[in-house]
């Protein structure tokens, strides 16, 4: 399974490393861990309207 890392594209800060089969199930792993259902819950919740993380930097690390 694939791993990602999430960084706050704002502030630099390293929120988390998820293993996730997608980037979208590493932003739903995240937000689930902050106490929502999902990322879609997390974006309604604190005003994201466009419901894309694009503030988010999510990378699938890929290991050699």
């Amino acid at each position: 399974m694939p791993t990602y890392s999430i960084t706050s594209r704002t502030s630099g800060y390293h929120i988390g490393t998820y293993d996730a089969d997608s980037r979208e199930a590493a932003l739903d792993a995240m937000s689930r861990e902050a106490g929502y259902a999902n990322h879609a819950e997390a974006c309604e919740v604190t005003g994201d309207v466009d419901l894309d993380g694009s503030d988010l930097i999510v990378t699938e690390i890929v290991e050699i």
